[in-house]
């Protein structure tokens, strides 16, 4: 009988465990995307991001329930390397060489979610909102969602050459693919 009553506490206690996990998301960075839309006069081009450092947390409902993200302005990529010259100086890649969003709070809003964090960009943090999504189909998992940014709200010049003027506000896309592995915390 204590035999019984033994394998019977391993057996809860294993299923407490399980429900007590969290899941990491791992990321298939062939087949996710990280994009900025550029408007400038007469034109407007994307900026996509080809490296990053992700870290996303699901609690033991599924909800997500942590985030980092990171990058060098390095990994930015306008398909124009003059452009991308210009933009990491814009960008003072040397003084600043990390950008980067922490995920706060998760609210859930108007039938959709909204992660609130922080962002530092310029060597200035703000607060922004980013309304995403989290889908799964079988056993791929998509984090997408989007946000719009001033940039002039992290201390950064307009930028103006000649005629072409970059307007302020960018608008950031993305698409998270991977599947979520289970790991104790």
């Amino acid at each position: 009988m204590l035999r019984f009553g033994s394998l019977l506490l391993f057996c809860i206690a294993s299923l407490l465990a399980c429900e007590s996990r969290a899941s990491d998301l791992e990321i298939d960075k062939q087949r996710s995307i990280f994009r900025v839309q550029v408007a400038a006069t007469g034109h407007s081009f994307e900026v996509e991001l080809k490296d990053y450092v992700a870290k996303i947390s699901l609690d033991s409902e599924g909800q997500v329930d942590s985030a980092t993200f990171s990058f060098a302005p390095q990994a930015l990529d306008s398909g124009n390397k003059k452009r991308d010259r210009k933009m990491l100086q814009w960008l003072d890649e040397k003084s600043y060489p990390k950008i980067g969003f922490v995920l706060q709070e998760v609210r859930n809003v108007d039938g959709g979610t909204l992660g609130i964090g922080t962002l530092t960009l310029y060597g200035q943090s703000r607060a922004i909102e980013v309304p995403f999504e989290l889908t799964t189909e079988g056993e791929v998992s998509r984090l997408s969602g989007r946000a719009t940014i001033d940039y002039r709200d992290f201390g950064l010049e307009v930028i103006s050459l000649l005629f072409v003027r970059v307007k302020p506000v960018l608008e950031v896309r993305f698409e998270l693919v991977g599947s979520f592995a289970a790991s104790t915390r």
